[in-house]
Formats: C-alpha cells, structure tokens, sequence
C-alpha cells in the first residue's frame, strides 16, 4: 500500500487505541507476541498505520509474515531496553563476516520497524549500522559493508529507504570500486553510480568537499531540528559539549555513541 494510501489514527479515536494491546503474528512460525497500542503509537511519531491493524477492538492484531522470531524478539528487546543485543566475542566484530552478519540483522531490525511504522526504532537500526561499519568508536577497523547486507536492504526495504541511501553514501564517501563486485545487486550499482557522478559534479562546481561527512541523522527519521533520540548522552562534568552539538559532529571526527551504543557487544563468556 502505498504511504499516501495510509490511514493515520484521528486524534480523537488514538486514546482507545493506545490503550489496547496489540498481538504480533510472526512470519510461518506460528509465534505471537505483543505489544501495547500506546507504545506504536509514541515510536512512530504519531503517525502510526492504522490500516495495519487488523481483528475487532477486543482482539486486535498485525501480521507479520515475513519477519522471523528472531528478529521479533530483537525488535521487543529493543523497545523495552533501547539497546540491540548483538552478541558478539569482540574478535570476532573484528571479522568482516560477523560484521555482515550484524549488518544484515540490523537491516532486518529496521524493516520491521518500517512494517510497524515504528521510527524510533528504525533510527536505532541505522545508528547501530554505522556504529558496526564506520567503526564510530574505532575509525582504524571501518569497513563496508558486503553482498550480504545489501543485498538483504535491496530486497526487503522499501525503494526510498534511507538505509539503502546510507550504503551508498558508505561506499561513495570511500571511493570503492564496487562494479569489480559481480555480486552486488543492480539496483545498488545503478543508485551508486549516480551518486558518484553527482559527487563528481558538485566537486567541479566547488558545492562538495573531498569527502563529504557521514551525519548520522541524516538517514533517520525524525524531523530534522528535533532532538534525535537515539542519543541518550550523559552529562559529563567539566564539559562544554551539549547533545545539540554532538548531534551536528560528524562521526568521523566526534563519535556519538560513548557509552550509549544503541548496539551491545559483550564477550561470548558473559553470556
């Protein structure tokens, strides 16, 4: 359905939505959860999809076919803690193949987020994206991201996702020759190679810099101006730095994180 088609609660029927609680029917696993109306409808911003919901007001359910418990299960840890447990030895984030594997459940994470019109949520998706292939905490280790994860974003979220934008900006901002990579969707291939001679172009006419910055609201949902939430920062004593100034810092120069990472990563001894 197409977003224009899409009904937006009215504000006078939101306050008996918001007090119901919600089953999520989860993909071929006969899994089911819930969650609390109210909780939809702060996430989203207040424009949460009505026409999601379907059954009478004492059942009220979404389907879900296509996620998978995992990742259901991801997403509710998410929205109750605001961190995603990514578990991963701290070697082996080091590997390009643990680092796709984060990377595609992370894009996995957000398009249920997208299904649910749950933003917030798709915010922690991309903030955790960047944390797990710009290296925000530790710039030497950055990387790209693979076939995997694209190919993953290019089948499953929508055509103007800002996920899929953020991939190819990641590889326009390292100048990598992706077309060497046969496997690499088209679709990537083709937004990339616009994206480049349109750098290309803003370089002759003197509107780019070398390499452009990597923002991190940028590709997230809320309002520009507003307050990003997925930066919960603590005040620390004797500093000068107020959130409203992290949020403009570019994440190659100030990483926005700390010791807030929307991604947790804990020893495989912990667990």
């Amino acid at each position: 359905m197409a977003a224009s088609d899409r009904i937006v609660i009215p504000r006078d029927n939101q306050s008996k939505f918001e007090n119901s609680i919600i089953a999520l029917h989860v993909g071929g696993e006969l899994a089911r959860y819930t969650i609390h109306g109210k909780t939809l409808v702060e996430r989203s911003y207040g424009q949460f999809d009505e026409s999601l919901v379907l059954g009478s007001s004492n059942k009220r359910y979404i389907e879900l076919p296509n996620v998978t418990r995992s990742i259901c299960e991801l997403y509710l840890h998410c929205i109750h803690f605001g961190t995603v447990p990514l578990w991963q030895d701290k070697v082996a984030f080091d590997d390009q193949y643990h680092r796709e594997e984060m990377g595609v459940a992370l894009v996995e994470l957000y398009s249920m987020g997208d299904m649910l019109s749950d933003k917030q949520t798709m915010d922690t998706a991309v903030s955790g994206f960047i944390e797990v292939f710009n290296g925000s905490s530790r710039p030497m280790l950055a990387v790209l991201p693979g076939v995997a994860c694209i190919t993953r974003a290019y089948g499953i979220t929508k055509p103007a996702s800002k996920l899929k934008l953020l991939m190819v900006k990641m590889y326009v901002r390292k100048a990598c020759l992706a077309e060497t990579n046969d496997d690499l969707p088209q679709p990537f291939l083709a937004d990339l190679a616009r994206a480049a001679l349109k750098r290309v172009d803003d370089l002759e006419k003197g509107d780019l810099r070398l390499k452009p910055a990597l923002v991190e609201c940028q590709y997230h949902e809320h309002a520009i101006g507003d307050r990003c939430p997925s930066r919960r920062t603590k005040k620390r004593k004797h500093s000068g730095v107020t959130d409203d100034a992290r949020e403009s810092a570019e994440l190659d120069g100030a990483p926005p994180f700390g010791d807030t990472s929307p991604v947790s990563m804990v020893s495989e001894d912990q667990t």
